[in-house]
């Protein structure tokens, strides 16, 4: 019929998934069991992604999203501690299944979890949980350990996996350690080493995903604002 269309187009012309289409179906109220839509309906769509491509929960899905696709993921024991971890997880969960990848562990990382489940008793009970949260989700194919075990010092491992692992792949490490975040982003700029990109994040307050900003940027941002003439 001339005044429909079919999903695959909507998809296409929208630039989203099946998935995201199904949401978007269901918040417009319109029933596309027969897997087209009517004009009428698809302007409803249209307008739909428009009022909602740019709030600020779509796009850190959105990025979410992306990173999750595009990059491999490596977590710090800090990331792994925060309370926003659990939120993070359950989020990235579908995504990485949906990739076919898994969020990894260094061996450094999980050493320094079973250290601090025995020497320090105020975070016992919260390694303790975030340990069967990990073997829950390894036991589901989306976490795993990487690196020998024995390695005592996770920072230097993720320096290294930095350093070799992206000349294969592109990838972001998760950590609120200033000092790390600032060596692992210098491997960017190696001249002996050329490979993929490697981005470091960090799991924000919403559970979602935030780019490191590095003291430069920090710097530059702060005598920007200081250079601003004073208010009147």
């Amino acid at each position: 019929m001339m005044n429909t269309m079919n999903l695959n187009q909507i998809t296409k012309n929208l630039k989203i998934n099946e998935e995201k289409l199904s949401e978007m179906l269901a918040a417009c109220g319109i029933d596309a069991s027969s897997g087209t839509v009517t004009i009428g309906e698809a302007m409803a769509l249209k307008q739909y992604a428009k009022e909602h491509e740019n709030t600020p929960a779509q796009k850190a899905q959105n990025y979410l999203e992306k990173s999750a696709e595009c990059c491999t993921i490596f977590v710090d024991t800090n990331q792994l501690l925060c309370d926003q971890f659990p939120d993070f997880l359950e989020r990235v969960t579908p995504l990485l299944k949906k990739n076919g990848k898994k969020l990894l562990i260094p061996s450094g990382v999980l050493c320094e979890m079973q250290n601090l489940l025995f020497r320090e008793e105020d975070l016992a009970e919260k390694v303790s949980s975030v340990m069967e949260l990990l073997e829950q989700k390894e036991q589901e194919g989306v976490v795993a350990m990487v690196g020998n075990e024995g390695v005592t010092f996770a920072d230097q491992q993720m320096l290294t996996i930095a350093t070799c692992a992206m000349l294969s792949d592109t990838l972001m490490f998760l950590t609120k350690d200033n000092g790390l975040s600032e060596d692992i982003l210098k491997v960017n700029d190696l001249n002996s080493v050329q490979g993929n990109k490697v981005f470091v994040n960090r799991i924000n307050r919403y559970g979602y995903l935030s780019r490191y900003i590095t003291a430069a940027e920090r710097e530059a941002a702060a005598q920007g604002v200081s250079q601003l003439p004073p208010a009147c």
